[in-house]
């Protein structure tokens, strides 16, 4: 009896002086409530397209609170103008639903950034908006943004593998440069262009050309760097990207099948021992300075119905 007694008077003291540092307020009936202390706004203030329809708060815990309706700018031209550049030490974004657009550079060079929550309402992610966060591992896109914007996630070193929705239709330039760690990327069928230089430097592309040095992606050939002698571009493809085989020296020939119908800007600038290009016989779109830089080519079959 005399234990229990002094179990009880024990755990009377620890909730009294649990009580007293405001840790355990009673309720009406007596019982202990646990409660967690709410955590101090640090700053914060406007980030709307329109002024006060979205804004910002930062917590002492370091999470960046973004709500409201509608848009945030399009974009900041540099990231000291973004309101949270000099707070920027934050390591988790949460973004509230009711905001529907994400302007250019957001987060960018957030290096502690970590987490990040982006509500179905969001229908537009800006141009760099994560360049340099290189704490962020990984991320969920909501359904209904169509493109993946230039350099959203450039030298984004830390991040494993992306889902892309399947309501996008396009991958920016430099979207994933230099993700050293990207080793798995899902890309919906309806990905219908993709920009140069998109997954340039990335571990994803270096796993791509140790299976194969000719890389496709839904028919469009977005490296082909480390092909060697002759190479032959398979019939499926429809596209070849922007510097696909840009400063590669150890192609001689390139045969391109007659499905073909673009050749983006630089596909074959500075390939030093290219001599030999078959093109096909049928409607083709060249960009500009494709073979720029080509000093040994000497011979090059143009169709009749080529168009610049």
């Amino acid at each position: 009896m005399n234990y229990l007694k002094k179990t009880a008077v024990c755990i009377a003291a620890i909730l009294t002086a649990a009580n007293s540092l405001g840790y355990m307020p009673y309720n009406p009936v007596g019982l202990p409530v646990l409660t967690a202390e709410a955590a101090d706004i640090v700053a914060s203030g406007e980030c709307g397209a329109e002024g006060d329809n979205v804004t910002w708060q930062l917590d002492s815990e370091g999470t960046l609170t973004i709500s409201g309706e509608g848009a945030m700018p399009d974009h900041w031209c540099r990231v000291e103008q973004i309101p949270w550049y000099t707070q920027n030490t934050f390591s988790k974004v949460v973004i509230k639903e009711g905001v529907t657009d994400i302007g250019d550079l957001a987060f960018a060079e957030c290096k502690n950034l970590s987490s990040v929550t982006i509500p179905a309402s969001v229908k537009s992610i800006g141009g760099g908006v994560f360049n340099g966060c290189e704490s962020l591992s990984e991320i969920t896109l909501p359904e209904g943004i169509d493109r993946i914007s230039n350099s959203l996630f450039t030298d984004c070193s830390s991040l494993k593998s992306v889902v892309i929705p399947e309501s996008v239709k396009s991958i920016g330039y430099k979207a994933f440069e230099n993700c050293t760690s990207l080793e798995e990327i899902v890309i919906p069928e309806g990905v219908n262009e993709i920009s140069g230089s998109a997954f340039n430097n990335s571990l994803w592309l270096k796993k791509q050309t140790e299976k194969n040095p000719i890389v496709i992606v839904n028919n469009i050939l977005i490296s082909g760097k480390t092909c060697e002698g002759k190479v032959v571009i398979p019939d499926t493809v429809t596209s070849i990207n922007e510097e696909a085989f840009s400063e590669n020296t150890d192609m001689t020939e390139i045969v391109i099948p007659d499905n073909v119908k673009n050749i983006g800007d630089h596909a074959f600038y500075s390939c030093g021992s290219l001599e030999t290009i078959t093109l096909p016989d049928t409607d083709i779109k060249i960009g500009n300075f494709v073979f720029n830089g080509c000093d040994k080519l000497v011979s090059v079959s143009l169709p009749d119905s080529i168009t610049a």
